[in-house]
């Protein structure tokens, strides 16, 4: 089976995401880290049998006090100890750790939050799994992102990307996610191999800085230790 993601036909048209019932994979590329995040979350919903899914829904309907999905989905949280969540926070059908902190407006849905992991103020996680003491920034979003150990994400949006223990990327840059004429490419063993998708962010080895004005194309790897910044003469950095 499959989870389409709608896009508009300019952009390729709708995307789908395999959720295997019984996923076998082998780890030869980032590439396959976030599709393995993918399975692995559509092993844990599908591991259970059917009879208990159907009495979770209904012991969650009757604590929402509503059918609506948007409301039973909130009563379906795993939340563990010393969690902080703001009451202006939107929390779905995720699992958090111990010592997790979800700030005023941001919303976490479908994902798996490592135990100290912080989510700030308007941030925005989507199917993404975070490592421990991982951060998301404020305002930021991040979706199918899989986020190492004290990584911090703070780009406006990032999309199937992977993020290196303790990684930090800034507001200023940037990951392309989509390439509009072909299927995105990626290098593996000194060639280019095809993803057969056009839809794809990219990876950030662990411990690489990126700055603000740095742009990473799609399916690009950047490598451990990197620190990369933008052209400085086009910074103002001398007022006359």
């Amino acid at each position: 089976e499959a989870f389409a993601i709608p896009m508009p036909e300019v952009f390729g048209g709708p995307t789908e995401i395999a959720l295997p019932r019984h996923p076998l994979m082998t780890l030869h590329h980032w590439v396959h880290i976030p599709w393995a995040n993918q399975a692995a979350g559509s092993l844990e919903v599908r591991a259970a049998p059917r009879w208990k899914t159907v009495l979770r829904l209904l012991w969650a309907a009757l604590r929402a006090f509503s059918l609506n999905k948007w409301k039973v989905l909130a009563r379906l949280n795993t939340i563990g100890r010393n969690c902080d969540i703001h009451p202006t926070a939107v929390v779905e059908g995720s699992t958090l750790g111990d010592g997790v902190t979800i700030g005023p407006h941001a919303r976490v849905l479908f994902s798996r939050l490592g135990d100290n992991v912080t989510v700030m103020t308007g941030a925005e996680v989507e199917a993404c799994t975070l490592g421990a003491g991982s951060a998301v920034a404020q305002r930021s979003g991040i979706r199918l992102c899989v986020l190492y150990p004290g990584a911090f994400a703070s780009q406006a949006q990032m999309q199937a990307c992977v993020l290196g223990r303790r990684v930090l990327t800034t507001p200023g840059s940037f990951s392309l996610d989509l390439n509009l004429d072909q299927d995105i490419r990626v290098q593996l063993d000194g060639a280019l191999h095809s993803t057969r998708s056009r839809f794809l962010g990219s990876a950030f080895g662990h411990e690489a800085r990126i700055g603000a004005g740095v742009w990473v194309a799609s399916g690009r790897s950047v490598p451990n230790g990197t620190l990369a910044v933008g052209d400085p003469a086009r910074i103002a950095h001398k007022v006359v």
